[in-house]
Formats: C-alpha cells, structure tokens, sequence
C-alpha cells in the first residue's frame, strides 16, 4: 500500500520536539490525526472555519481523536495562543489566498505565537528542472519565485526561516521561528 503524504511529512519532521501542534486550516485534521497518533505525548489543535467544512466535521474530529481539540475560528482574526515549545502547520493553505490575506494570516498566527514558537509552512514546489516536464497548472506545484515570496511573507510577520526540509514525496517543509 502506498504512504499518506501525511505519513511523509511525519516522517520528515520530529515533532517530538513539541508539546502542542496546531494545525490552521487544516480541513478535516487528517495530518494532525497522522501527528498525535504517531506522536501520543503531543497535544493537538485543529485551527478550521466552519464556514468552509461545517460545524458537525469539527465536533466529529474531537471525537474520533483523543488529546486534540478543535476550533472554529476566522484565522485570519484570530489563533488561538501558542507557546514557545508549540508548532503551527500551514499545509497548501497560503496559496489559496491573495498576498494581502496570506499576510494577515501570518500577522495573527504571529500575534499568537510566544518568540520561539516554530511554524512549519508545507508545500508542494517545482524546481527548475521540473518546469520543463510538467505543466504549472496541471500540477498543483508552485515556482521557485513563488517560495522567495513565502520567505518575504513570513519575513515580514517576523518569521526567520531556519530551512527547508525535504520530504520523500513532492512536498517540503519550510521551517520558520517566531522572532
């Protein structure tokens, strides 16, 4: 049976360093559900709208994971408060937004964040060569200039980007820290 890509990024990643992971936007918690089962000593926290998954998905997700909570939050207003041995998670969540929002998303996140916390921004990014072989737009991938951007994004909401951490699939994980 072929690997979740959430089982790629556990992998990749030790979130043993962590007491609380809380993942913004995470849809229906399924790479959280793939962290505290791997990991059962990390507490997690599903950041979602019910605007856009329903109020019934996120009371479901408690249920079916034990030390996790979820919330119901406009992220781009409010996180909730995440310490400094606390990690946040954006998976594929910033491109769906203009600049302006990403931007506002990363302030509030910030806003939350004890200096120290890390954020984990994972994407799926082309490299050059790939540009030759595969269409932008058929495959979901962003460009090179594209991860510069993210790196002025979270600049700009005082965000260090420490490094990329490749996966052994098409995703990576840019790790940044709360300054």
């Amino acid at each position: 049976m072929e690997k979740d890509l959430h089982q790629y990024i556990v992998d990749a990643y030790n979130f043993s360093l962590h007491s609380t992971v809380m993942e913004i936007g995470g849809e229906h918690g399924s790479l959280l559900q793939t962290i505290v089962q791997s990991y059962p000593s990390v507490h997690g926290i599903l950041v979602t709208r019910a605007s856009d998954f329903g109020e019934s998905t996120i009371e479901g997700f408690e249920e079916a994971i034990g030390h996790c909570q979820s919330i119901s939050s406009d992220y781009l207003q409010y996180v909730p408060y995440l310490e400094r041995s606390g990690v946040a998670i954006v998976q594929m969540l910033l491109r769906y937004w203009s600049d302006k929002d990403a931007r506002k998303i990363l302030h509030t996140l910030r806003a939350a964040s004890q200096t120290g916390a890390t954020l984990l921004v994972i994407e799926q990014f082309m490299t050059s060569s790939d540009s030759d072989q595969l269409p932008f737009q058929q495959q979901g991938v962003l460009t090179e200039s594209v991860k510069q951007n993210y790196f002025l994004l979270l600049e700009e909401a005082d965000f260090a980007v420490q490094r990329i951490i490749p996966t052994n699939s098409p995703l990576s994980i840019i790790v940044g820290k709360a300054v």
